[in-house]
């Protein structure tokens, strides 16, 4: 299985021309492994900081300096490309905390206990994440990274213009995918507005648009689509019928006549055949920006399991001593470097 993702790993980054692929590989495999291994906020060290002559206690600083530090890194090495696709992502939790540490359960996942980060990615790099670890350290970030009209705005859109800035910095023209966690008409307006990047993302079933009234689910392949036009800046907004019913919201694309989109065979469980399914093209474009931030999981669990392998020939080879008889001595001791 291994084998098959480091094939459509390689694949994907020869056909898109991504020379840099070995960085960006050794920095999903490595940097990003060992951010949630050895510097999430779970064995910090009691740090204070000085804040306005007072002592005041913040158990994720040692994080938040490290992280820093590792955003230097990662953009002196590559610069982050005009797409990206913003998503919440997760880890196993272990059992080792301490206080503050959020954990989120889902009894319908394998792993049931998670702590959760969220991370802007392109190409299987994350260009910029932040773990989320309680309301507590959320507001000193806010306070520290954002001005008081974006933190009136809400803490989703604070998060997400906090690491737009983190992995961008002053560029434009960004084309951003995001997920329903974070797609609101308010922040797709304040992205087009002020940092002159299109943005397209999944909407939430309970946040229709007023004006649209659509309820009735329709084949699959279906689909019904609205425009609107705001201070200058035009939304898209379209209802697909998929095996669900997926509702997107756009500023990226326009009128989906102007580019339909294709047909495409997908597996019918009710039949158990293929069938030609209509696919717009908004549809198209965003499972391809969200491959990118998927490619962060692949490539992670492609080293997670690479490094194992490593530490288990290296520890191998340090235990194994042999004699004139082909046999390992006996109380050998092993020291994996």
């Amino acid at each position: 299985m291994v084998m098959n993702k480091r094939r459509a790993a390689e694949h994907h980054f020869s056909n898109d021309g991504f020379l840099r692929s070995i960085v960006s590989e050794y920095y999903s495999r490595d940097a990003w492994q060992q951010t949630f291994r050895y510097f999430c906020p779970y064995d910090v060290d009691d740090l204070q900081q000085q804040t306005d002559g007072k002592q005041a206690y913040n158990p994720y600083l040692k994080y938040e300096l490290i992280q820093d530090a590792l955003y230097e890194g990662i953009h002196s090495i590559l610069v982050p490309p005009k797409v990206g696709s913003y998503d919440e992502g997760g880890k196993p939790w272990t059992g080792k905390g301490g206080e503050g540490i959020t954990v989120h359960y889902n009894p319908m996942k394998p792993n049931k206990r998670m702590s959760m980060a969220f991370i802007v990615a392109a190409f299987g790099i994350p260009f910029a994440w932040e773990f989320y670890t309680g309301s507590r350290s959320n507001d000193y970030n806010e306070k520290k990274f954002n001005s008081a009209e974006e933190i009136a705005w809400g803490k989703t859109i604070s998060r997400f213009l906090r690491l737009f800035r983190r992995a961008y910095g002053t560029s434009e023209g960004q084309n951003i995918f995001m997920d329903n966690l974070f797609t609101s008409i308010f922040l797709l307006y304040i992205l087009r507005t002020q940092y002159k990047a299109l943005a397209t993302g999944t909407h939430r079933v309970n946040a229709l648009l007023p004006e649209l009234t659509w309820g009735a689910k329709f084949e699959r392949g279906e689909y019904r689509w609205a425009t609107a036009i705001h201070e200058g800046v035009s939304f898209l907004y379209l209802e697909y019928g998929d095996n669900k019913m997926v509702r997107f919201l756009s500023t990226l694309h326009g009128s989906p006549h102007a580019n339909p989109g294709e047909t495409k065979e997908r597996w019918d469980s009710e039949t158990r055949t293929y069938q030609d399914i209509f696919l717009p093209s908004i549809k198209l474009d965003y499972d391809a920006g969200m491959m990118w931030v998927d490619m962060v999981d692949m490539l992670e669990s492609m080293g997670g399991a690479e490094r194992k392998q490593k530490e288990s020939k290296a520890g191998s080879s340090a235990c194994q001593k042999p004699r004139a008889d082909n046999k390992v001595a006996k109380g050998a001791v092993c020291s994996v470097s």
